[in-house]
Formats: C-alpha cells, structure tokens, sequence
C-alpha cells in the first residue's frame, strides 16, 4: 500500500518470509526439499573444507571455503552465519600475523547444528 505521495509500505499484518522460505516457494513444492538437500549438502562440504584448511594452515582455501560460505549464508538469508564466513575471509585475506589462530570449527559449532536441523525438517 502507498500513502498518498509517499513510500510503498507493507500492509501492517503481512510478516516478511524467511529468505529461505521464500526461496523454497518460488522453487515450488517439488523442489523444494531438492533444494534444502543440497544447501545442506554443500553447507557441510564446505564446513569440511574450513575445517580442513584451518588445520593445514592453508589461508587461501580458508579464504576460498569461506567465500563460499557467504554465499550460501547469503542464499538462506542467515546473516549471523554470513558475518561469520566474512571474518574468516578478511583474517584469511589479512595473512597469518593478522589472522592469528584460525579455527572455524569452533566458530561454526555454534551454528551448524540449528541449521542443519532447519534445513532437514
């Protein structure tokens, strides 16, 4: 609705929808869960590969898995997760006396397991 010269505005009693649920609606009901399958899927290969790039020490792939990760944060609408993946990607980019210990595996420990439920049900 639009006041008389003014705005657009959302009608007072319409909430917004989760960004990945509106996602899931224009995906239709069909693919819907195909696309929750493999969001999870690639949200856990790429939790792997942080954890793997932390533990080799290896900031390009850390930087590279990261980006990747707000990317897909970004598709779920979940920000907290993508601030996350964009300190990961900044230490990575600032080099190893900047980016001190890296350890994303604790980090996402915080989130993965919420996620991964909402992506599963």
């Amino acid at each position: 609705m639009r006041p008389a010269g003014g705005p657009m505005m959302a009608a007072p009693d319409v909430q917004p929808l989760d960004p990945l649920m509106q996602l899931a609606r224009m995906a239709g009901p069909e693919t819907a869960g195909e696309l929750f399958r493999q969001l999870a899927a690639d949200l856990e290969t790429t939790r792997a590969g942080l954890a793997q790039a932390a533990a080799a020490g290896d900031l390009v792939a850390l930087g590279r898995h990261a980006h990747v990760l707000m990317a897909l944060a970004g598709t779920a609408g979940d920000g907290a997760l993508r601030d996350l993946a964009q300190g990961l990607s900044a230490g990575a980019q600032a080099g190893p006396r900047a980016a001190g210990p890296v350890a994303p595996e604790a980090d996402l420990a915080r989130f993965w397991p919420r996620r991964k439920a909402a992506l599963r049900a």
